[in-house]
Formats: structure tokens, C-alpha cells, sequence
């Protein structure tokens, strides 16, 4: 099992001291042993603790007389006082001087390891708070993008590119990576951010709809269009445009999609005057566009002329040293949201670090948000925690348990991690129309 915390027990009674330590290793934590206060300080110069316990009766200086020195020695150092006697007065003095805690000789093991714990969960919260503030430092151009791995940093490089520059950006990767975050980032930090920002998830219009959507419609054009309406072409004229899903247009609407591309003009179905458009164009999708030209489902045209700048976002399994930094800034921003404060141990940590992550970093956040709402943070196999999550030929039963609206609510979720998020083929799969499924994303907050 590994270490727990690393522990300096200042206790002058050699005895006592050692039966604290042996009780203490019993739960994994390495010890060490001060005798009096001077030695303790010499030990915090030169070795890092997590815990001091720290008894008040020492000889020579007690522990109320350096309590503010032990303290100085590590911002991430938590104290818990030792008393043989019951006087209030000094308990104060003790969370005053801004230890965490403080228990009573003879000692009762179970509350000390009960305040061990706490005190831990805040060392770790605290860890995580000075990592996500000195990312947050030193990203200052992109403060959105919180990363300390290798394959994020070579995204930040080309995001400085692809802001300053006015290309197309093709962004790939699968579901849940944050092409959207990426779009609008490139958005923010390019010369068009004071214009505006249109995002659009082309696998949500039908393909009756989707030109309608992108370059609007005349009154009358059609049965229904009972106004004129401005598509995201004209809106957007002057901004950006962010295509999410783009392989899921269809070919007809591809062909439009580039003429409008290559020649900056467009017209209002039913419409007879020539629109003049000048936008920045940033398209996503998580499937793979080379095989789609291959089988004939996407232009070879329009790929080339999407794929100016390209940038693929890693799969949260492929940069594992951001899991920890990334939960840590989800409990931050989360507990800020809703008031509940929590900290992710390091064992719940530690299963994150093992997990494959489906949903990548979007699932992240959802299980985090669920673990500080519902209070599941000891479960181990996240499987568990979120059943969508799971591999859906591994265990195809359900709990009997569950109430109809729950199964409906997990079956879906199951059918988007099964077929990477593609809301058509789950809408075949359901026999259910795409309407009805986006209102039942909405329902079931999937």
C-alpha cells in the first residue's frame, strides 16, 4: 500500500512517542520522532513533512512557544496539537496560531486518525489550489486551458499560431477532448474577438434544415417560413463561425458550405439577391476525415480546404500527469458554483490516474460534479459511478432497481459512448427522431 503521510511527532515522553509511531505505521504513514522543539525545527529544515504532532507540554520552549515557526517552515504543513491537560484557553491558542486540529492525552487513536485525515484532505486541497494558480500564471495568454503535460503544451504553441493568423482551423480528436473550448479560444485571442462568435453542432439539423440554418431563409421560401431569417453566415459576417460535427453534413450541403468558402457569397433560400460574407471559419469533428473522403462521404475539396491549420487534441488516457490538476480545477470552479466544498482524496485520485477516461475530459468534470454533489468519493471502480461509462458489451444488464426514466436516461447514455457520441446513429438505434432525442438530452441533463 503506498505512504499515506509523511508525520513528525514532537513529543518529549520517548515511550509515548513510539507507541504513536508504531500506531501510525500500522496505517502506512512514514514517522519521525522530535524530542523537544529545538530538534523538531532542525528536522523541518532539512526534511518535508505533511503533519506535525505537536505536543503543548515540551520542555524548554512548549509547542505554543513555536508553534508559528513550525507553521512558517511549509505552506503546506498542517499541525495538530497534543495535550495532557483539558484548558480550553490553550486549545484557542492552538487554532489560533493556526493548528488544525488538537487532541487529548491519553490519546484515543480513532479521533487522531479521524483528525489525521482531515488534515490531509487539506493539504491535498491546498496542493491542488497553488498547482491550478501557478498554471494559471504561467498560461496567462490562454488561462482557460489549464495543462502542465507535453502534448498540451504543443497545442498551446500552435493555438498562438492559429490566433494570429487568419486561416481556417480544422480541429480533431474525440468527444469530450474541448474542440469547442479550442474554437472559442481562437476566437478570443484572434483580431476578430470583438465581432461575433457562432457556434454550431451540424449533427443537430436535419438536412432539410441545415442550409435554412447557415444562410437563412426568405419569407414564403417554404411552407412554415412565415419571416425572413438570417443564417449563422450573415450573423457571424465579421466573426467566427464554429462548425462542431462538420463530417455530418451532407453532401449537398458540403458542396454549399464551399462555394460559400471559396467565394465569400451566398444566398437566402428562396432568395434572389447575392449576400456578401466575410468569416472565419473553425471546424471539428471526432472522425477520422481522410477515412471519410476515402468512402466517398466527405469532399475531397472541402477537406483540403478546412484543413489549413490542423490541431488534434490528445484523449485525457494520453496525457495522464493532467488528470489530477484538471480534477483539482473541476472541485475549484464546481464548489465555487454551488457552495459545497469537498476535497478529492488520493486514492479517488489515484483510480482517476487508472480509469480510461471514455469521455475524456468532458466526463471529468461530469463525475466530479457528481462525486461533490452525491458524496460518492469513495467508490473505486468508476464503472460504478457512472454505468454510461462503462463498456457497453461488458456488462449489458441493468440494476432492477432503477426507475423506467433512470434506464431510458443510462441506456442512452451507454448508446452515445458505443457509437463515439454520434446522435444520428443513436437516433436509428432508438427509432426515435433527432428532436426527441435532444429533448431528452435537455430531460436527463446528458
Amino acid at each position: 500500500m503506498a505512504v499515506r503521510g509523511k508525520i513528525l511527532i514532537v513529543e518529549d515522553e520517548k515511550n509515548i512517542a513510539n507507541i504513536i509511531k508504531f500506531r501510525l505505521e500500522e496505517k502506512d504513514h512514514t514517522v519521525d520522532i522530535a524530542l523537544c522543539a529545538d530538534e523538531a525545527l532542525r528536522l523541518l529544515s532539512r526534511k518535508s513533512f505533511d503533519i506535525v504532532l505537536l505536543d503543548i507540554n515540551l520542555p524548554g520552549r512548549s509547542g505554543l512557544d513555536v508553534l508559528q515557526d513550525v507553521r512558517n517552515s511549509s505552506a503546506l504543513l498542517e499541525i495538530i496539537m497534543v495535550t495532557a491537560d483539558t484548558k480550553i484557553d490553550d486549545a484557542l491558542k492552538a487554532i489560533r496560531g493556526g493548528a488544525v486540529d488538537y487532541v487529548v492525552k491519553p490519546i484515543d487513536f480513532k479521533v487522531l486518525f479521524i483528525s489525521i485525515d482531515k488534515a490531509l484532505g487539506k493539504i491535498e486541497l491546498k496542493r491542488q489550489e497553488l498547482a491550478i494558480q501557478g498554471l494559471v500564471e504561467s498560461r496567462a495568454k490562454f488561462p482557460n486551458i489549464v495543462s502542465e503535460s507535453d502534448a498540451m503544451k504543443k497545442i498551446v504553441v500552435l493555438l498562438e499560431k492559429a490566433s494570429a493568423c487568419d486561416l481556417p482551423v480544422l480541429i480533431l480528436g474525440e468527444t469530450g477532448t474541448g474542440k469547442e473550448l479550442i474554437a472559442r479560444t481562437i476566437h478570443l485571442k484572434s483580431s476578430r474577438s470583438g465581432s461575433p462568435y457562432i457556434p454550431m453542432n451540424c449533427s443537430c439539423f436535419p438536412d432539410s434544415l441545415i442550409e435554412s440554418e447557415l444562410f437563412g431563409h426568405e419569407k414564403g421560401a417554404f411552407t412554415g417560413a412565415d419571416r425572413t431569417k438570417y443564417g449563422y453566415f450573415e450573423i457571424a459576417n465579421s466573426g467566427t463561425i464554429f462548425m462542431d460535427e462538420v463530417a455530418d453534413l451532407s453532401l449537398q450541403a458540403q458542396a454549399k458550405l464551399l462555394r460559400v468558402l471559396e467565394s465569400g457569397e451566398f444566398m437566402r433560400v428562396g432568395g434572389e439577391r447575392v449576400l456578401k460574407t466575410y468569416i472565419r471559419l473553425v471546424t471539428a469533428t471526432n472522425k477520422n476525415l481522410k477515412e471519410e473522403v476515402k468512402e466517398g462521404r466527405f469532399r475531397k475539396d472541402l477537406y483540403y480546404r478546412l484543413n489549413v491549420v490542423a490541431i488534434t487534441l490528445p484523449a485525457l488516457r494520453e496525457r495522464v500527469e493532467d488528470i489530477r490538476i484538471l480534477a483539482g480545477y473541476f472541485m475549484k470552479i464546481l464548489s465555487q458554483e454551488t457552495g459545497v466544498k469537498k476535497v478529492l482524496s488520493e486514492k479517488l485520485l489515484s483510480s482517476f490516474e487508472k480509469y480510461h477516461w471514455p469521455g475524456n475530459v468532458r466526463e471529468l468534470r461530469n463525475v466530479v460534479e457528481r462525486i461533490l454533489l452525491l458524496g460518492e468519493e469513495d467508490i473505486e471502480d468508476l464503472n460504478q459511478l457512472h454505468p454510461g461509462n462503462a463498456d457497453p458489451e461488458a456488462n449489458p444488464s441493468y440494476p432492477l432497481h432503477l426507475s423506467l426514466e433512470e434506464l431510458e436516461k443510462m441506456h442512452i447514455e451507454r448508446l452515445l459512448v458505443s457509437e463515439k457520441g454520434n446522435k444520428r446513429k443513436v437516433c436509428r438505434i432508438l427509432k426515435i427522431s433527432e428532436p426527441t432525442l435532444y429533448r431528452k438530452l435537455k430531460r436527463y441533463n446528458i
